[in-house]
C-alpha cells in the first residue's frame, strides 16, 4: 500500500472466488425433481416463499375496532420504546452481538468485515442505518 497499489485486483479475485463457491449450480424440488438452470432454480425458490407467505383474503371488509381495542397492545413504554430514535451505541452493539461469519450480503462482505474496518466505516454505516430508519429504505 506504501507504493500505492491497495491490493485491488488481489481483493477482487478472492470476492470473485468466493461467490463462485456460494453459486447454486442445482436444487431439488419437493416433487424429487432435480432443477439444474438459474430460472429454474429461481422459480422454485420463488414458489416455495411464496407458498409460505399465504394468500390475500379478498373477504375482508375492514379492520375490526373491536380487536383493536380489546385486543392485546403493547403498553405506552413499549410504545415508546418502538418508536424512539435508534442510537449509534445501539446500531455499534448489534453490529457486535452478530456472529463474524453470519449475514453475508450479496457482495459478499459478513459482520467480520465491517468490525474490522469500523474506525473507518464507522460513520458511513451508521449514516446509512439512521438513513434506514427515517426513510424506511434500504
Amino acid at each position: 500500500m506504501k507504493l500505492g497499489d491497495g491490493n485491488n485486483k488481489y481483493f477482487h479475485a478472492c470476492i470473485k472466488a468466493k461467490n463462485k463457491i456460494k453459486k447454486m449450480s442445482m436444487l431439488q424440488a419437493e416433487d424429487v425433481t432435480e432443477l439444474k438452470t438459474k430460472a429454474k432454480i429461481e422459480k422454485e425458490v420463488m414458489l416455495f416463499y411464496k407458498n409460505m407467505m399465504g394468500k390475500a383474503d379478498a373477504k375482508i371488509d375492514g379492520i375490526d375496532t373491536t380487536v383493536l381495542i380489546e385486543g392485546p397492545q403493547l403498553s405506552n413504554v413499549k410504545t415508546e420504546f418502538l418508536t424512539t430514535t435508534i442510537t449509534n451505541d445501539e446500531i455499534e452493539k448489534a453490529l457486535r452481538s452478530i456472529c463474524d461469519l453470519k449475514a453475508p450480503r450479496v457482495d459478499g462482505y459478513e459482520a467480520y468485515f465491517f468490525k474490522v474496518t469500523w474506525s473507518i466505516m464507522k460513520h458511513d454505516v451508521l449514516r446509512a442505518v439512521h438513513d434506514c430508519f427515517l426513510t424506511v429504505r434500504m
